[in-house]
């Protein structure tokens, strides 16, 4: 291809020396011409490439925004996201009753826009139990508790049954010491909260609710007796002193022998952890497979890691890296950071905080498997202890400065200095890092939102209506931004 440059000149003629006078008497309005004319030269030369170069950018702009925004709804799957893109101004509509606090931090969720839980009745007696839309605040249903024979008759806590939930299992005691407390299981129609069953279960046992199985513990001097019985439509408003009698029978049956009945592990409970059983007594606690009471780890404070790993935490001794079967061995200096939200990525790393004496720790990134330090750096600031993990990306707090790290080597992606202690725990709606902190010029509490990719600062602003505590129901995907005056009042924050 040959390139050809267009003239717009006036061809010479009969007229030539007629123009050549014309410009003469004109001067500066030939050479606005002569421009005007180089312009349009240029223009038809390369104004199908410039045009073509808009195109793209437009185009690629477009691109952007569409995978941004597919990465910001991948996140927000993740439980502790916040369900929406946080912009400011900053509106606080009211949110729930103020009692529901206890219920957002420990109630369990029913599919992924209900949570059940206790909250405290008029008395402040925790014999409440509610049925709560996590995006709105709304009540399904709330039902009290019949109130027991003896005193005490609080609901300690709640589970649900198989998926898809049909009941709601509510654990209450009562009793007069120094009587062993009564324990009585309750079960609630998950639609309408309606009491459908009733199960009571040995004099002195801890009893919790798996799947359809009712699983309790007695312990008698140096040993525990487990037994699982199953929990059937037939057992409404059904009581029975000792399940195992039930027409079913037990499912499975298990005794168990602490191996250190000296350590000091103290109280007693069974509690659901994720699709496990905790059973803390005689000192020790166990893990155990709620199908057939097998046990996967028996240790001196045992939790669950990253990535469904059990972990037994020794104190000042260090932390068991017992994997996902329970049978590890390894070993790491150091215990448990929280992480939160945490979408998987990283699967083989653990992240634990190291006392070293120094206020902060040292943060590492170790083996999940055999222990061995990965990085190490110093710790978070003492009030931002959970970590943020997506796409293999950790990101923190200093206190001075807010920074995201590769999750497997350690390396620094940025760093952002903030200017600002933190007043709360980070948080992130899936674009950006959200930071509560105090305004420097003493105005109080604002939010501040910094740029996942980069750290960039992309905005500040105050929070509204007294609010100053800023949380994210921890196991809900795509829940509100929350926030609580300092009065107990809750409000959903857009």
């Amino acid at each position: 291809m040959t390139d050809v440059e267009l003239d717009d000149a006036p061809a010479d003629g009969p007229d030539a020396g007629s123009a050549g006078r014309d410009r003469h008497v004109a001067g500066s309005g030939d050479a606005t011409a002569a421009r005007r004319a180089a312009v349009g030269r240029v223009l038809r030369r390369w104004g199908p490439a410039v045009a073509v170069v808009l195109v793209g950018l437009i185009g690629w702009q477009l691109v952007a925004g569409a995978r941004e925004r597919a990465v910001a709804e991948r996140h927000r799957t993740v439980p502790g996201v916040v369900g929406t893109t946080v912009t400011p101004p900053l509106d606080a509509t009211a949110w729930g009753d103020p009692g529901v606090s206890l219920l957002l931090r420990a109630g369990v969720p029913v599919g992924e826009d209900r949570v059940v839980g206790v909250t405290a009745d008029a008395g402040g007696a925790l014999r409440t139990v509610v049925l709560l839309d996590v995006a709105t605040g709304s009540e399904h249903w709330r039902t009290t508790l019949p109130a027991p024979a003896g005193s005490g008759g609080e609901a300690v806590s709640c589970e649900v049954d198989a998926e898809p939930a049909r009941r709601v299992w509510c654990t209450t005691t009562d009793g007069d010491a120094p009587a062993p407390p009564t324990t009585t299981l309750i079960g609630l129609d998950v639609g309408t909260g309606a009491v459908v069953a009733r199960r009571t279960v040995p004099s002195g046992a801890v009893a919790t609710v798996a799947g359809d199985l009712l699983v309790t513990a007695v312990s008698v001097p140096g040993v525990v007796d487990l037994v699982a019985t199953p929990l059937t439509p037939s057992d409404a408003e059904r009581t029975s002193d000792d399940p195992a009698t039930t027409a079913d029978g037990p499912a499975w049956t298990r005794r168990l022998t602490p191996s250190d009945p000296t350590a000091a592990t103290a109280g007693r409970s069974l509690t659901r952890v994720g699709d496990r059983l905790l059973l803390r007594d005689l000192g020790r606690e166990w893990v155990l497979d709620p199908e057939d009471g097998r046990v996967e780890a028996e240790g001196q404070s045992l939790e669950q890691g990253r990535g469904g790993r059990l972990l037994d935490v020794r104190g000042s001794s260090g932390t068991g890296l017992l994997g996902s079967d329970g049978g590890g061995t390894a070993q790491a200096e150091g215990t448990p950071l929280v992480v939160h939200p945490d979408d998987g990525s990283a699967p083989d790393v653990e992240l634990l905080i190291r006392r070293d004496g120094t206020p902060r720790g040292l943060l590492r990134g170790v083996d999940a498997t055999t222990g061995a330090v990965l990085w190490e750096h110093p710790g978070p600031h003492p009030s931002a202890l959970f970590l943020v993990l997506l796409d293999g990306v950790l990101y923190g707090d200093d206190g001075d400065a807010v920074w995201a790290r590769d999750a497997r080597t350690g390396a620094e992606r940025w760093r952002t200095p903030t200017g600002s202690a933190p007043v709360s725990t980070l948080m992130t709606d899936g674009v950006r890092l959200l930071r509560s902190e105090l305004d420097p010029d003493g105005e109080g509490v604002r939010l501040v939102g910094y740029d996942l990719a980069d750290g960039t600062r992309a905005w500040a602003t105050p929070l509204p209506g007294g609010v100053r505590d800023l949380w994210v129901a921890p196991w809900v995907p795509g829940g509100p931004l929350l926030g609580r005056t300092e009065d107990g009042v809750l409000s959903s924050l857009r």
